[in-house]
Formats: C-alpha cells, structure tokens, sequence
C-alpha cells in the first residue's frame, strides 16, 4: 500500500492533476481566509482567535507601518537612511536571476506560538519550504519534491499532500505588513512555486528613530520605527551584492520581535538535501501516513484546516491555558492528555526522519 502511495505521489495521472485545478492562479491558503472571516465574525472568541489564525496564516508582523518616506539627514559616519533604501532589493521568484535563494524566519507571537520556517530555491525548479516548532524543532509542514507533509496531533495519521508548490510572500497590504506561507495546488496540470518578498516598501515605511551604526567587520546595523512604534532592524552589507542579511520586526509594546529573517542568503551554495523527501525513511517508520489528492475548494480547505490544527494543537499541549480558546473553536471537548502522549512518541520519529538544520 505504502509503495502505491509512493507512486501516486511521484506520477500522478493526468486525470488526478486535472482535478486539481479548481484554484488556478492562488494558494490554498488565501482562499480559506473567506470561510475563517465568515466563522470568527459570529464566534464569542472572535478578537482573539481570528487574529492568531490570521497571523498564522497571514503573519501580520507590523500591523500599522507608516508610509512617509525616508530623511535625507545623516545619521553617523557620512551615511544617509536614503542610500540604504536605494540599495535595498526585492526578491521575485521566477523572474529575479539567481542561482539559489536560502532564508529562515522565526515568527513568535503571543498565544504562545513560535515557528522557525526554512526556504531553499535552487535554478530551475527546486523549491522547498520546512516549517518546525520551535521548542523542541519538531517539523509541522513539510514541502519537497512536490510532497507536503503535515503533522497534526489531532489527527491518527500523517497527512501527505501530493502534487504540491510552494509560496512565500512578504508583502504590504493597506497599512499592515503581511508574510504568507503555504502549499500550492496545480493550474492547469503545472505545479507552481512563488516567492516574493518586497523589502523595499517596508524600509520606506520605518521613518523614526533611525539610526545607522558600523560595525568593525563593515556591517551596518540599521533601526528605527513606524510612526505606530513598531520597530524595525536589520544587518546590512554594503560588500554583498544583496545588502540585505538579517532583519527583525516587532509590534509596538512588545520587546519580543515578532517575524526574524536570521539569514537572508542568494547565489551561496544550498545542500542538495534541503530538496529531499524522506519518502524511504518515512515508509520504513511505523508511523501510519495517508494520502491525499485535493480535489478543488472543499478538500483543500480540510487540508488547510489540517495545518491550523497541527499548529493550534502543539501549542496547546505545552500551554494548557489555550486549550479552552481551541476547543471553543473546534465545539469539541479533547482528550488532551491522549493526544499528548500521542504527539509525544510520533515526534520523537519524526524529528529524526525529518531533521532539522539550519
């Protein structure tokens, strides 16, 4: 059974990608957001839930950022704000030319939830997305080959999703920021992929407080905050092509930064195994999987669904103070002390099937 899973995965038919094609153009995730809106605008938990799930999905991460432009004062050193907004560049994927892409972001937020995500791009076509939590690194979503994976203790099963892209966004929407990461489904039988990170309308958006201060290695660290105190602050590298290495953002009253790029990475060398699935080491578990083939609107929802759960749930089972928002919104009663004895003995295989490194 596993081997003809295996199959369906790596050759899907025409028929079953031709299935697929209910959502041409968009992720998964966008289209979901309609039914959540639908939901929290009559739910009694609806301030709070609607925006960890929104932020989870969407990651508002500076939910008020100004848009005055930058001063054109000296700050130290001869340097201007101006001449780092200049040089400041976005990422495009497909279209910007670059040989590889690598970057990894750590999103906290106060439910609690902290996630670490890793993207790899190699040219052509190689794409992969891993998504793990980050108190104990064990993977929650997992994208390569064109498999996701979705690790859901609620669930009795691995989730396999077969036939899937992978998309990232960081873009500005209104007056919130917003950071997007999900699976895609196939267009017309093609499995897309999509990066797009737009740093240079953030940069334009941080216009107090700013300061520029070298370091002795020539890197500068560049801060300052919207006209709403959400800050921002970043590595840069004036000897790299991409100047931009490191960046962090918070929200106003909170010291904590809520979306970290750690790395920030182009034309640099990636491990080949960033690309790889651990289909054979998977099967060769004892960990029960299933796989799914969504078949326009409704099942991929469920399978979005799987992955809000997978996110809520690990959160609850070390933060015993979220289960009662949880299962309001489930309008189920868990059995928390099963699903983590549960979650318990299925992490631990698959943090060694699915490892994580930086």
């Amino acid at each position: 059974m596993k081997n003809d899973m295996k199959n369906h995965i790596e050759n899907p038919t025409e028929c079953q990608l031709k299935r697929q094609n209910f959502l041409p153009h968009t992720t998964a995730v966008s289209k979901f957001l309609v039914c959540l809106r639908k939901f929290f605008k009559s739910s009694a938990i609806a301030e709070n839930l609607k925006y960890c799930v929104l932020v989870m999905l969407l990651i508002a991460t500076s939910s008020a950022y100004g848009q005055s432009s930058l001063p054109e004062t000296a700050i130290e050193n001869q340097l201007k704000p101006e001449e780092i907004k200049e040089k400041i560049r976005d990422i495009r994927l497909p279209g910007d030319q670059m040989k590889t892409l690598a970057f990894d972001m750590r999103m906290t937020l106060p439910l609690p939830l902290d996630l670490i995500c890793f993207l790899r791009y190699e040219a052509p076509e190689n794409y992969s997305l891993k998504v793990f939590d980050a108190a104990d690194k064990t993977p929650i979503m997992i994208i390569a080959q064109n498999i996701a994976m979705i690790n859901d203790p609620m669930a009795e099963q691995i989730n396999l999703v077969a036939s899937c892209g992978v998309t990232f966004e960081l873009l500005p929407s209104n007056d919130q920021y917003n950071a997007n990461f999900a699976f895609t489904t196939p267009s017309e039988g093609k499995i897309s992929n999509r990066v797009e990170l737009d740093f240079k309308t953030l940069f334009s958006r941080v216009v107090k407080d700013l300061k520029l201060e070298k370091k002795s290695d020539g890197q500068i660290v560049f801060s300052g905050a919207s006209e709403q105190k959400s800050t921002c602050q970043a590595m840069i590298n004036f000897q790299s092509d991409f100047i931009l290495k490191t960046l962090s953002m918070s929200v106003a009253e909170n010291p904590v930064p809520v979306l970290r790029f750690t790395r920030i990475e182009l034309d640099k060398p990636v491990l080949a195994s960033s690309f790889e699935f651990p289909m054979k080491a998977l099967e060769a578990s004892d960990l029960k999987f299933s796989i799914s083939h969504p078949q326009g609107m409704i099942d991929t929802m469920l399978v979005v669904t799987t992955v809000i759960k997978a996110v809520f749930a690990r959160t609850a089972i070390r933060s015993p103070q979220a289960r009662e928002q949880i299962e309001a919104m489930l309008k189920t009663s868990l059995d928390w002390k099963s699903m983590e004895e549960k979650d318990a003995a299925r992490s631990e295989k698959l943090r060694k099937i699915f490892q994580y490194s930086e």
